[in-house]
């Protein structure tokens, strides 16, 4: 039996709802854990294929310790995340068979960050830690062993401590969440994806990955995430028939280039160019073409359905 007193006794689950159209707070299910970064990172992430895990910075009682995690949350934020716009999410259950749980600490903020460490390492001789066990309900993380379901307390941020890296290819999906508008936990002041819709993240990084010559293929995107790529190519493609085109007399092979400048362009976030640099093409359906062959090149022929069709 689990000891009378513990330093998560205070933030245990309630009873899960008996009703499938309602959700109790105390209570909620989950599948999936993810970790949320700025654009610009996930570029990087995108390149190396995996999610390297790094040294605990903030006010942890780990952040001398050389232990390197990766964060991971359930948690959904309808105000938006101050984490970043792109959403790597994950298997829960497959990231923690086998492995040690051990209770880090809550931390004081506003809404209590309560953290979980999950790894394949013995960590039992570290006073510090105390082993989690979910099974029984007495903490903000319980796992109904008679349903099979994980359960948490969103009344808290619950955080996961992942010590190892992750595999992006093993992920369940890559998903755009919104951007706080207010609030980012790298630097409030200089952020340029602060307040940042999942629309417009999805097309940022999508020309960013173009631009980087990523192979996206294979990768878990949402269908209707990559829907919004096509949206950005057909408003500009409809935008651009109503005006003159400078490049009547280009040939073909300068449209490497536009492409290129036009996807900088997009990345870079400076609107007025990428209208300026689409007319620079000999017309619009070189400029749609060219385009959609890019971004298929990328993510994959078979993951769009009108590129095909400029109209």
């Amino acid at each position: 039996m689990p000891p009378n007193s513990q330093p998560w006794s205070s933030y245990s689950v309630g009873e899960p709802s008996q009703s499938p159209k309602l959700f109790e707070p105390t209570c909620m299910f989950f599948d999936k854990v993810s970790h949320v970064t700025h654009i610009e990172n996930a570029i990087s992430i995108l390149q190396r294929g995996k999610i390297l895990p790094q040294l605990v910075y903030d006010e942890s009682k780990l952040n001398e310790d050389r232990i390197l995690v990766n964060w991971l949350s359930p948690n959904y934020w309808t105000d938006g995340f101050r984490y970043g716009n792109v959403s790597f999410n994950f298997d829960f259950r497959s990231l923690i068979e086998g492995k040690n749980l051990y209770w880090v600490e809550s931390i004081k903020y506003n809404t209590p960050a309560l953290r979980i460490l999950i790894t394949a390492q013995d960590r039992s001789s570290d006073k510090r830690l105390i082993p989690y066990d979910p099974g029984f309900k007495t903490g903000p993380w319980w796992y109904d062993t008679k349903a099979e379901k994980n359960y948490r307390n969103s009344s808290y941020t619950l955080e996961f401590m992942l010590e190892e890296e992750l595999n992006i290819e093993k992920a369940k999906s890559i998903s755009f969440v919104e951007h706080h508008p207010n609030h980012c936990c790298v630097d409030r002041e200089r952020c340029k994806d602060m307040g940042m819709n999942s629309r417009s993240a999805m097309q940022v990084l999508g020309a960013g990955a173009i631009l980087h010559g990523l192979n996206c293929a294979s990768l878990p995107f949402d269908p209707s995430d990559l829907e919004m790529l096509e949206d950005l190519l057909h408003n500009h493609h409809h935008a651009s028939k109503k005006k003159s085109f400078l490049g009547e007399n280009y040939d073909k092979s300068n449209n490497t280039a536009l492409v290129l400048a036009w996807l900088s362009a997009v990345y870079f976030r400076r609107i007025p160019e990428t209208r300026t640099i689409r007319q620079l093409f000999s017309s619009a359906d070189s400029f749609f073409f060219s385009i959609a062959e890019s971004i298929e090149n990328c993510f994959g022929p078979n993951k769009f359905t009108r590129l095909k069709n400029p109209d």
